[in-house]
């Protein structure tokens, strides 16, 4: 994983002499940290606090997403709750109106 700016890449070092980019995911702001429990790809921006499955790298899925800046998720204890419970469903942070 290598983030670049508001993305995540998520690269394959199979072949170490030509990594190769399986997929990115875009934020919505720029990323402040990432961090990999298992197949759960956590990783925080001035926006939001978002969880990923990645399990198959080559096309992640949005387990959830906790709304706003949440700053140093590892300091804080977020990633050990977080993953105690697995993920956080994006419907319960769900604004009025808003639609995923």
């Amino acid at each position: 994983m290598l983030t670049l700016g508001s993305e995540v890449a998520l690269l394959s070092f199979a072949n170490v002499d030509s990594p190769r980019v399986l997929s990115e995911i875009q934020f919505p702001s720029l990323t402040a940290q990432s961090y990999l429990v298992d197949s759960l790809l956590y990783t925080s921006s001035n926006a939001d606090l978002e969880v990923w499955n990645v399990a198959d790298p080559t096309q992640p899925v949005q387990r959830g997403q906790l709304l706003g800046a949440v700053g140093d998720f590892l300091d804080t204890g977020y990633v050990p709750v977080l993953h105690q419970a697995r993920y956080v469903p994006r419907h319960q942070h769900r604004q009025p109106g808003q639609h995923v």
